[in-house]
């Protein structure tokens, strides 16, 4: 949700999340965020962030994130 007296905020219209091997405690991961381009809407711009863990010690993708957000009151 929108925070009051903020004049921009980022609701969230999607969320999908994969689980490809579990982590176990003191596994060391890198964590790797892209951005997707910005794409016009009625209300603002929707925009897509892409999030990856990986296992530092073998590189696997342990666990993967794709988020789409709408931006309200951006033209």
């Amino acid at each position: 949700h929108c925070v009051t007296g903020v004049q921009t905020c980022a609701l969230p219209i999607s969320n999908a999340i994969t689980q490809h091997a579990p982590l176990t405690a003191g596994d060391a991961v890198r964590v790797e965020l892209t951005s997707g381009e910005l794409l016009a809407h009625d209300k603002g711009q929707v925009f897509t962030l892409h999030l990856r863990v990986l296992r530092e010690v073998d590189g696997q993708c342990v666990w993967q994130a794709t988020q789409t957000l709408l931006r309200l009151g951006v033209k």
